[in-house]
């Protein structure tokens, strides 16, 4: 039988802002997990072009730098135990 899922937060429906991704828990559990927005690349004010110096990548890369940490942190979790 398939195994029923609740939101997590307090907004209950499904909207833009409150998308979710099902992921299966080491301990086979199903949950859901709230992904965040797609970076932009900042840009001006008032002409609305791409601000030089600055770039998706460069947040991209911060995210996945995020991503990296998290990692690190649930395996020094799992291997302390």
């Amino acid at each position: 039988m398939v195994q029923r899922l609740t939101y997590r937060r307090r907004l209950c429906y499904n909207t833009q802002s409150n998308r979710v991704k099902i992921s299966k828990t080491p301990g086979g559990r199903l949950v859901y997990l709230y992904p965040g927005k797609p970076g932009k690349v900042p840009r001006c004010g008032d002409c609305h072009l791409r601000l030089r110096g600055s770039d998706s990548r460069q947040q991209r890369l911060l995210l996945l730098a995020d991503l990296i940490k998290v990692q690190e942190h649930n395996n020094q979790k799992l291997n302390s135990e």
